[in-house]
């Protein structure tokens, strides 16, 4: 999908200048009496100075003109670059029903190993035992970063990958499923 200028989708909108490397104009998010708005085509995106709205052109006529992503792609002339996405065959369907238990499992396991974690460094912190206890905190936020990862679908994947070293760590945790 090759996006279009960005200078050139702001720059039929607003008027632009030239500024060092970049362009710059009144942004039209608010009302701006400077030139607040800059946009950088190297790096294909705009910023406002003053209210903070950035982004890249399809984000640009989106704001602009409330539209959706799709809506914003077609009004650039994208829409027919983009690759249609493969069939839900029953196969990928029960790939990612395998996938969502297991992600689901893993949760349920992180969460009794968290618990059990805590536990142990609140009694550490009772005896005075600070070393333990700054241990099991270390722990703790390993595991509340893969407990968290496992929470969005593209972490999920990514933890798939690691899924002997998860599985490891949650081996002891038992819960009811």
């Amino acid at each position: 999908m090759i996006k279009p200028s960005i200078v050139e989708v702001i720059g039929a909108r607003v008027e632009l200048r030239h500024a060092g490397k970049e362009f710059v104009g009144l942004c039209p998010f608010h009302a701006d009496r400077h030139p607040s708005l800059s946009v950088n085509e190297e790096k294909g995106v705009f910023l406002c100075r003053s209210c903070g709205e950035h982004g890249d052109a399809i984000g640009f006529v989106m704001k602009l003109d409330g539209l959706s992503f799709p809506q914003a792609k077609r009004a650039l002339g994208m829409g027919a670059d983009c690759p249609p996405r493969p069939p839900l065959t029953p196969s990928r369907k029960r790939a990612a029903e395998l996938a969502a238990a297991w992600v689901n499992t893993q949760r349920a396991k992180l969460n009794v190993t968290l618990a059990g974690a805590m536990e142990q460094r609140d009694l550490a912190d009772e005896i005075g035992d600070f070393e333990l206890a700054e241990s099991f905190d270390r722990e703790l936020g390993a595991l509340q970063g893969f407990y968290e990862s496992l929470e969005h679908p593209r972490g999920a994947a990514e933890m798939l990958a690691l899924r002997e070293a998860i599985e490891g760590i949650t081996e002891g945790a038992e819960v009811a499923l």
